[in-house]
Order: structure tokens, then C-alpha cells, then sequence
């Protein structure tokens, strides 16, 4: 249901300012195939300089040296620090975690880029749902890649990590998944990447690019590597980068709300399901269980699109679902039991419980209906007022004691 209210309102665009330049096939068939030297990206580096973008991350790992020797990464080296506003990919593999430091960096590029873990968690179905803001598991805590741009397009601000929020500056980001320093990414539509090739032969507006924070990372490859499934589909990793920073940048964060609100959530659904299907007729009992569902699913909508609040809503469904058959249940059991043979035949009884039984069906209700008159065609209805038979004449002279009474 949190997918489906995602794709069903994808909250506008993307923030403009984040671009994403896309390494694409037409890049792949221009520049050679991938990797590429470090030849090829400072050049890039320094057109989006002079177009003035505000920071650049490279999805791209730079831990191995380039193809075209030791000079060739320390051009790339002196191109970083000039820029000075660039992020550099690294990831914590269980390993790091142990050792207690990111995956190494060339040595020759340390200290002219920042790091940015690009570490993504999937849930139990295999779909990314959830940003890792920074990897809890190192002390100080590894800031992602996407925290870092934040950090670059908020004055280089000083980041605070404690376990129900991160700062960056004077911005707080809560704290609502399971592991600390996650939160929900908020998938919007997003413009087409700008090819790699395209903004380096400097074919794009520099209004495209001054003021942005650029990401630049495989998109649209054959090989469909750094491809994962998100809510609204199949993203490359540069795109889920891209979301992420996004939701950072507007501010409102999806807050997963404690398991006690589900309970209560839980126990009402089942509650006014129970109180309204045990009071109601049959042609209104399945309707009142469909409006409960109706109201579950329009609050847990309402909740996430409006609060920001994800509210589990598949048990509250659920509950009602079984609340709705154990309560009809047992009203099938009351009138099976008025029904049953053995049962005293009084009128009173009869009459008294016909309403029960029509509320759970014309069938039911006609049965007891038709009871009811063969216990009148046998007599028994006799007994009105407290009364004795009265004895009776018929024409041919003959005396009759009444019900039970000798024929003579």
C-alpha cells in the first residue's frame, strides 16, 4: 500500500537544482567503453566549473589506479581540489565495519575530494524504500553521499549525528527507520539526465548547470549494472542518490509511526467492525465492514500524503476482515440454535427472535416465520390470555374437549 501511494501521487518534480549527468550509450560509443581514464572526467570537472555548478558527486568508485599512469590521477587529484566542492564515492562493507573505516580511496586522491557513502538497503522484497543518511556502524558515523551535497549546498555546515536525528547546520533530520540515521526517500518525477558526452563538448546551457548540484553516474547502459527496484519502478543507483538528496533538500520526511499506533489503529478497526455487523441487517452488515476498510485505507492515505506518517495499514485491513466474519458467525449460530427442532415451540419465542433472524437473511427469517405458523395451525396459539380450551360443538352433534381433549 506504501508503493501504491507513492506511485498514485509522486508529489510534483524533483527540486531543480539537482542535476543528473548520465554516463549513457551515446558517452559509451564517443568516448570508448567504461571505465575511463581519469583524462576523461577531469576535463568534465573543469566545464562545469566555469558554468558555475555549486557541487559535483562522482557515483563512481576511485579506489584502483587509472589506465594512463600516476600522472594522469594527479591531474585528476589537482582538478578536485580545485574545484573544492566535489564527492567522491566509498561504501562500509562488514569488513570496514570491523576495521572501523570507509573503503580505501586511491591514496593520490585523499584529501582532494570529500567521501560519501553510497551503501543502499533493501528490504526483505528486494525494493530500496529507505536512504541511509550516514553508516552507524563506524565511529564517527560514515555521512552518504547525498548528506554530503546537502552539507556542500548548506555552506560546507557542520553535521551532528545522534540516534533520533542528524544536523546539518541548523537543519534537523529525524530519525524513522530501523537501523539508526534512515529515512524514507520520496520518489518524484524527475527531467532525463543530460548526457556525459553532451556537457562535456559543452553542448548544454550554462543555465543548466550554475547553481546546481550535479551527480553523475550510469544511466540508460546496456548492462543495466546500477539498476534497482524502488516503489515507482526500476532506478539506477544515480537516480536513488538523486531522490535521496532530493528529500533531504524539501525537508519533509515520512515518519514511521510507532507499533503501539498501529495497535490502537488495530484494535478500533475491529471494534467498530464488531459493534456495527453485530447490530445490523444483512443487506447492511457487508457495506458497514466495506466503510470500515474505506476509512482505514483513506487515514493511512491521508496520514502519509498529508503528516508525512507511515501508518501500518494491512493489519487494521485485516482485522477487520476477520472481525467482520467471526461477529457474523456468531449470529448464524444464534438463529441455528431458535431454528433447531429440539427447541420449545412457544409463539412468544418465535415471535420474539423473528426479527433476529430476518436481520441475517430473507431465508432465515422465513424459516422461522414458517415455524411460527405451524405451531399456530397446531394449536398452541390457543393458549392466549392465560385461557383454558373451551369445549365445542360441531354440527353433527358431537363434543370436542378442544386440544387434547377426548373426541365423542
Amino acid at each position: 500500500m506504501y508503493d501504491r501511494t507513492l506511485a498514485w501521487n509522486e508529489e510534483g518534480r524533483r527540486d531543480p537544482r539537482i542535476v543528473v549527468i548520465g554516463i549513457d550509450p551515446a558517452s559509451l560509443e564517443s568516448l570508448g567503453p567504461f571505465p575511463w581514464p581519469r583524462s576523461i572526467h577531469a576535463p568534465l570537472l573543469q566545464v562545469l566549473q566555469e558554468k558555475g555548478a555549486e557541487a559535483v558527486f562522482f557515483d563512481l568508485l576511485f579506489d584502483t589506479p587509472g589506465s594512463r599512469g600516476v600522472e594522469d590521477d594527479l591531474e585528476f587529484a589537482r582538478v578536485l581540489k580545485r574545484f573544492g566542492k566535489v564527492v567522491l564515492a566509498s561504501s562500509v562493507s562488514e569488513q570496514d565495519a570491523r576495521e572501523n573505516r570507509m573503503a580505501p580511496l586511491l591514496p593520490m586522491l585523499a584529501g582532494s575530494a570529500r567521501l560519501g557513502v553510497i551503501n543502499r538497503k533493501r528490504d526483505p522484497d528486494g525494493v530500496i524504500r529507505w536512504g541511509i543518511r550516514a553508516v552507524a556502524a563506524l565511529d564517527p558515523p560514515a555521512p552518504s553521499a547525498a548528506l554530503q551535497m546537502l552539507r556542500l549546498d548548506s555552506g560546507d555546515a557542520s553535521l551532528g549525528f545522534q540516534p533520533d536525528q542528524v544536523t546539518v547546520g541548523d537543519l534537523m533530520i529525524p530519525t524513522s527507520g530501523s537501523e539508526p540515521f534512515e529515512v524514507p526517500i520520496r520518489f518524484r518525477t524527475a527531467p532525463p539526465p543530460l548526457s556525459y558526452v553532451r556537457v562535456l563538448r559543452e553542448e548544454v546551457a550554462q543555465e543548466d548547470l550554475q547553481g546546481r548540484l550535479v551527480l553523475v553516474g550510469a544511466h540508460g547502459t546496456e548492462t543495466q549494472v546500477d539498476t534497482f527496484a524502488t516503489p515507482l519502478g526500476w532506478r539506477q543507483g544515480v537516480e536513488i542518490h538523486a531522490a535521496l538528496l532530493d528529500t533531504l533538500l524539501a525537508g519533509r520526511f515520512t515518519r514511521r509511526v510507532s507499533p503501539a499506533w498501529d495497535f490502537l489503529i488495530l484494535l478500533l478497526a475491529c471494534l467498530a467492525t464488531g459493534s456495527l455487523v453485530g447490530r445490523a441487517r444483512s443487506v447492511s452488515s457487508g457495506a458497514l465492514a466495506a466503510g470500515v476498510v474505506a476509512i482505514v485505507l483513506l487515514v493511512g492515505f491521508v496520514a502519509l500524503l498529508r503528516l508525512g506518517w507511515w501508518i501500518g495499514i494491512l493489519g487494521p485491513v485485516l482485522g477487520v476482515v476477520l472481525a467482520f466474519g467471526l461477529a457474523w458467525s456468531l449470529r448464524l449460530v444464534k438463529v441455528r440454535n431458535l431454528l433447531a427442532p429440539g427447541r420449545p415451540g412457544r409463539s412468544g419465542d418465535a415471535a420474539g427472535h423473528r426479527g433476529d433472524a430476518s436481520a441475517l437473511g430473507f431465508g432465515a427469517g422465513r424459516a422461522l416465520r414458517g415455524r411460527s405458523g405451524d405451531l399456530h395451525r397446531s394449536g398452541f396459539a390457543g393458549h392466549r390470555g392465560g385461557r383454558e380450551p373451551q369445549a365445542v360443538h360441531d354440527p353433527g352433534g358431537h363434543r370436542a374437549e378442544g386440544l387434547g381433549g377426548p373426541m365423542a
